[in-house]
């Protein structure tokens, strides 16, 4: 889905966040699993196999600012915050932040479908 002309603040974001992001909603992993919403406020808690993990909101709308109207895949988040997007930093965030930004930003219509299973690759629509 492409949103042409539209410019996204904060608070739309959380808006359009939230509208999706339902207790007990199951997303599909384009790698293989689920990422089952847990609860949300300011930080969105999802289980993902037998792990529960949490990212901010805030962090997730400053990832996609940060990138939008670019591709980016999940090398590039690890390397934008690795506290929030990479398991193998100290300190550590979760590698499954990653495709759940995409998931999140796909789903609310802020970019293009995900493509591949193994390196996830998306663009960033310029808003």
């Amino acid at each position: 889905m492409v949103l042409r002309g539209i410019n996204i603040n904060f608070e739309e974001f959380v808006r359009k966040s939230k509208e999706v992001l339902i207790i007990g909603r199951e997303f599909n992993n384009p790698g293989g699993g689920t990422s089952t919403i847990i609860s949300v406020g300011d930080n969105v808690r999802y289980r993902r196999g037998k792990s529960t993990i949490s990212i901010s909101i805030d962090e997730l709308y400053k990832a996609y600012i940060s990138f939008k109207g670019k591709q980016c895949i999940t090398k590039d988040l690890r390397a934008y915050a690795p506290a929030i997007f990479d398991s193998a930093a100290r300190p550590a965030g979760h590698s499954c932040n990653c495709t759940f930004l995409f998931m999140l930003l796909h789903e609310i219509g802020l970019a293009n479908e995900i493509k591949d299973k193994v390196i996830i690759i998306i663009s960033f629509i310029k808003i």
